[in-house]
């Protein structure tokens, strides 16, 4: 019966329930996200593949 009851009263508060732990000197964390990996298609240094003719 309890477990019933303590879903719904974590459901009943707003916000995060969960406090985020402070992050350690040496763990990064997930609040640093990681460097984008050089994607082809979103880098303005390379056009399109469709704005240069193919048959040269």
């Amino acid at each position: 019966m309890n477990t019933r009851i303590h879903e719904l009263a974590k459901t009943d508060l707003p916000g995060e329930e969960e406090v985020p732990m402070p992050p350690n000197p040496g763990d990064p964390g997930p609040e640093q996200p990681e460097p984008p990996s050089p994607d082809p298609t979103q880098d303005p240094r390379i056009p399109p593949q469709g704005d240069f003719p193919r048959g040269v």
